[in-house]
């Protein structure tokens, strides 16, 4: 019987440790819980807007041009087979990436207003690839990876 009461106490002394640890690793994580986006080196702006840009339009990576123009910004343009130019630029907003097309509306227009309205594309960096999402706004979604 004594050992009995032994294990309880231990048990229950156990059982009263640190609650914190365990709140922490259950707690749901909320828009304030989120620390501010990291910072993209060039490299890999380039990477993840191009990759983008390849997904969005059905494009090869290989025929996309880029260069960083601003900070957390990339200018794109590709020519399409029949030889129709395409310009866009690109930015980086935490996990997001959002496209403007440049002269959208005839030549000598400039930007075009930034994506967002009806999708939000998001990526995940991998070493050789990048994984991207479409969320539409009607529920659908629309999932690749890229090879960059």
């Amino acid at each position: 019987m004594r050992a009995l009461v032994v294990a309880l106490v231990v048990f229950g002394l156990y059982g009263c440790g640190d609650s914190n640890s365990d709140d922490q690793a259950t707690k749901m994580v909320t828009s304030e819980d989120v620390a501010a986006p990291i910072k993209l080196v060039d490299r890999d702006l380039i990477r993840v807007c191009k990759a983008g840009a390849a997904f969005r339009n059905g494009r090869s990576v290989q025929g996309i041009n880029a260069k960083v123009t601003k900070e957390q910004q990339v200018s794109l343009a590709y020519t399409r087979d029949d030889g129709k130019q395409f310009e866009y630029d690109c930015v980086v907003e935490g996990n997001v990436l959002r496209f403007r097309m440049i002269d959208e509306a005839g030549p000598g227009t400039g930007p075009g207003i930034w994506s967002g309205k009806g999708s939000r594309t998001t990526f995940k960096i991998n070493p050789t690839s990048i994984d991207l999402k479409d969320d539409f706004f009607d529920g659908s979604s629309d999932s690749g990876t890229i090879t960059i």
